[in-house]
């Protein structure tokens, strides 16, 4: 599959990744680390909020993986110590202006 979201993401864009690209939605995902993993084997791309928790385990599981997506606003939660498999990461915080 091309995108896995695990979470209750709802938006016109992502109605617009279903018509063109492989995408699995499983609001409950987050929720059951086992199935996490599973699912994972397969994703090309990741799409989080605040609630999945990938860790070292997690994605050490998902060899086709080649890039998360953290979609919200708010505090960033997203921490990367290593690079996992010499992956290039590139973390960018965004912020809204008013």
């Amino acid at each position: 599959m091309d995108i896995l979201i695990t979470e209750d993401l709802q938006s016109p864009m992502i109605d617009r990744l279903v018509e063109n690209v492989s995408v699995h939605r499983d609001a409950t995902l987050w929720k059951d680390q086992a199935r996490l993993k599973s699912a994972l084997a397969d994703a090309r791309t990741v799409m989080v909020r605040n609630q999945t928790q990938l860790t070292a385990e997690i994605l050490a599981a998902a060899p086709k993986l080649l890039g998360i997506g953290r979609v919200g606003v708010g505090l960033t939660t997203s921490t990367c110590r290593r690079p996992p498999r010499a992956a290039s990461w590139s973390w960018r915080r965004s912020r809204r202006t008013r």
